[in-house]
């Protein structure tokens, strides 16, 4: 859920790199993703001297996330259910 409050507070995520994450918020668009330290530092460095590329990707991940908040995530988990309990097949993905 870190994903989606980082984003929502106006911070930009700075995570390890993981597919789910990276569908919500990709890297380098709405996030800093690394995989080890020598992977990180040249990143952080970067956003570090350029706070435009900081701001845009704060900006991004803003606005990819306003849709996504806890009312919307708990409405798709109850279409999902009243899904399922009328025995229509479940979506592969939650929000499709």
């Amino acid at each position: 859920m870190l994903t989606y409050e980082i984003a929502g507070c106006g911070g930009v995520l700075t995570s390890q790199c993981g597919p789910e994450q990276n569908a919500v918020l990709p890297d380098g668009e709405a996030a800093i993703y690394f995989t080890s330290f020598e992977d990180i530092a040249p990143k952080l460095a970067f956003y570090i001297k350029n706070s435009m590329r900081l701001e845009a990707l704060r900006t991004k991940a803003c606005s990819r996330i306003q849709h996504n908040t806890y009312g919307d995530r708990a409405y798709v988990l109850t279409q999902a259910l009243i899904d399922v309990t009328a025995g229509r097949p479940l979506k592969t993905e939650l929000g499709q």
